[in-house]
């Protein structure tokens, strides 16, 4: 039997028979109940939301949902989707044929994954030996920078693929005999080996951008172990070939079909790496001080010739390397957590620039996986920094514990009601990002099919003054001003539409249909 060395006190990792020490005479099932009820309470605001932005062209409007012929070529055709997740949309074309337009459905399987996979990494990390294991998937069930991938109906992609890939996690922990599965190393490796594969793989269906696992898990066996082997490294070849297969496979269909192309999506790496480093601090930010969280943030203004600006990946680079360099003092599992982190929230854009990118560069959703690693962190900081004061385990530590998720959960609650329409979307978005174009050109959709044409106009012309070269703001305007009589302006923005797209059929018709209206007038101005 392997040895099994306790740490000292306030350490991040403990003696296995201490993981969730206070807990013992509670089966497992007892605090993920809890997990799953509290979940439950703090998205009821979701459950009763609408569809939202994408979700038209993911789910409502999504035919390939409605037959046997669509499930097929949600499998087999590329580009049939926005987004080749064939697992993702398989789900959505279940729950389309089980509900159908209902979205409660759709809402609680979110809220319900969601759930699992804070249970899944409490589980994960606490076969790793991580203090404060079942407190950080309390944190990573409640906190409010999830809630856009869980009350959003087409993030299913974030809560499917994280529950796989915790799955798979848990299977390669078991595998490799890490933290308290050292032990059981060999009794059933090979199962537990093709299990980690085949729940990647499936999560890889769902959503790439857990393409990162292989490293992660390269990362987390050279934390537990003395010392690596080569046979560490190929036995994760297997998982990092399905990783870059998948990967190619959804970049291209992004650029190609996803729309992912143009003057919006072409960076130079400069600029890349300016926003890999600032997203980084961002993105930790938000993790520490939740608030002020919007559906769409400000696209900063990248400029390489700024010096100033390369302080955001210098700095980042400086506290990874001293991480690295004082790892054994303050452990290796705290270079590997802001490693993960960077790695699944960060290091993407150097590689591809993607579709909403062209509204933003940062997003809630995009943390979704590198932030369980960095809340992990966070509790084992808090359940050591308790056991230094001598609350760990007592009523004053507790209460802190159980304030802190309360605020999170509060903070979820309020932030799960922006996600009730497209109406209320839109304007909390505005009220924190008043120079976002989208925004102001899809409230302009929504008070034009209001009847409200003087706010749609004033919407468009907003969403036109911040983006100038955009077609479809032109088309928008333009609708609404020949709907006020001013066919002539109408026509010239039409124009200018088509000049700026002229691929798109629907600003021909446009200007065809307005140069019609107004000929038939007799105006000789055409």
């Amino acid at each position: 039997m392997a040895k099994r060395s306790k740490k000292k006190k306030g350490s991040l990792e403990v003696n296995p028979g201490h993981v969730e020490a206070k807990g013992r005479g509670w089966p497992w099932w007892v605090p993920a109940l809890a997990i799953l009820a509290a979940t439950m309470f703090v998205y009821g605001p979701a459950l009763t939301g609408g569809f939202l932005w994408d979700d038209d062209a993911c789910i409502s409007e999504n035919e390939c949902l409605r037959t046997w012929d669509g499930l097929r070529q949600i499998w087999f055709v590329p580009g049939a989707t926005e987004q080749y997740y064939p697992l993702t949309f398989s789900g959505f074309w279940l729950e389309y044929h089980l509900w159908g337009l209902h979205t409660l459905g759709y809402h609680l399987v979110n809220v319900l994954l969601h759930a699992t996979a804070a249970i899944l990494l409490w589980r994960v990390l606490a076969a790793l030996r991580v203090r404060g294991a079942l407190l950080a998937g309390a944190i990573f069930a409640l906190h409010p920078v999830n809630v856009m991938s869980v009350a959003w109906m087409t993030e299913l992609k974030n809560t499917l693929s994280g529950c796989l890939a915790l799955g798979a996690g848990w299977a390669y922990v078991r595998f490799a005999g890490l933290g308290v599965e050292e032990d059981r190393a060999g009794k059933t490796a090979w199962a537990s080996y093709l299990l980690s594969l085949a729940l990647f793989q499936l999560a890889m269906l769902a959503k790439t951008a857990v393409s990162f696992l292989p490293v992660t898990l390269l990362l987390v066996v050279w934390w537990r172990k003395k010392r690596m082997t080569v046979s560490d490294v190929l036995w994760l070849l297997p998982m990092a070939g399905i990783s870059v297969g998948m990967g190619v496979l959804t970049i291209y269909i992004e650029q190609h079909s996803g729309g992912a192309s143009g003057p919006d999506f072409q960076l130079s790496f400069a600029q890349r790496l300016l926003v890999s480093g600032h997203s980084f601090w961002f993105y930790l930010e938000k993790l520490v001080l939740p608030c002020d969280l919007t559906f769409i943030y400000p696209r900063w203004t990248i400029d390489a010739s700024d010096g100033s600006q390369y302080l955001y990946p210098l700095t980042m680079l400086g506290l990874l390397t001293a991480l690295w360099i004082f790892r054994g003092r303050v452990g290796k599992g705290v270079w590997v957590a802001f490693m993960h982190f960077y790695l699944t929230t960060s290091m993407l854009v150097l590689i591809v620039v993607l579709f909403m990118m062209r509204y933003s560069f940062v997003s809630d959703h995009w943390q979704y996986f590198g932030s369980m690693g960095m809340l992990a962190l966070f509790a084992a900081g808090i359940t050591a920094g308790l056991d230094r004061l001598g609350w760990e385990g007592r009523p004053a530590g507790a209460a802190m514990k159980l304030g802190l998720l309360l605020a999170l959960g509060v903070l979820s609650w309020r932030q799960s009601w922006i996600y009730q329409s497209l109406d209320s979307l839109w304007t909390d978005t505005l009220a924190k990002n008043p120079e976002c174009w989208l925004a102001h050109s899809n409230l302009g959709q929504i008070r034009l099919k209001q009847g409200r044409l003087g706010e749609a106009k004033e919407h468009y012309e907003q969403a036109l003054r911040i983006k100038p070269d955009n077609a479809l703001v032109h088309a928008n305007l333009g609708g609404v001003l020949q709907l006020t009589g001013q066919v002539s302006e109408a026509i010239e923005l039409d124009r200018q539409a088509v000049q700026l797209d002229p691929g798109d059929a629907v600003n021909h018709y446009d200007l065809g249909a307005a140069t019609s209206w107004l000929a038939t007038r007799g105006d000789c101005a055409i």
